[in-house]
């Protein structure tokens, strides 16, 4: 199955997502076969640095395919505004997210502390 993105405007997210919302991000939908599964908000951080943060719906989470995993983690290197980021920063709590992010080291995700009680992963392009 196919996943691809639809840019949200700032505006939508900030009316209707105010806590996923920050005023330097851009915002998409995932879309995975054709139905709308989640967002993605990219920040940048500065110019070869940017923070990715995804909401996935409930009823979605358990079921995402590696092929979908990868493609948000691949949304900032395409995104034409971010085209020079070299790394994307992420920050969770949640342990299934950790869990699944320690286990992609092969796709160059690596863990690299704690802050604030949030597990912070780094990927490099």
């Amino acid at each position: 199955m196919d996943t691809r993105f639809t840019e949200i405007e700032a505006s939508e997210v900030q009316n209707c997502f105010p806590r996923f919302f920050d005023q330097r991000g851009c915002f998409f939908e995932i879309i995975h076969a054709g139905y709308p599964i989640g967002f993605v908000g990219i920040r940048p951080l500065d110019l070869k640095n940017c923070e990715l943060e995804v909401f996935v719906f409930k009823q979605y989470r358990n079921a995402l395919a590696k092929g979908t995993v990868l493609a948000v983690l691949d949304l900032p290197k395409l995104v034409s505004e971010l085209g020079n980021v070299k790394r994307c920063w992420m920050k969770t709590t949640r342990r299934t997210v950790i869990k699944l992010l320690n286990s992609m080291g092969k796709y160059g995700i690596m863990h690299v502390g704690l802050l604030d009680k949030k597990h912070v992963f780094v990927r490099e392009f």
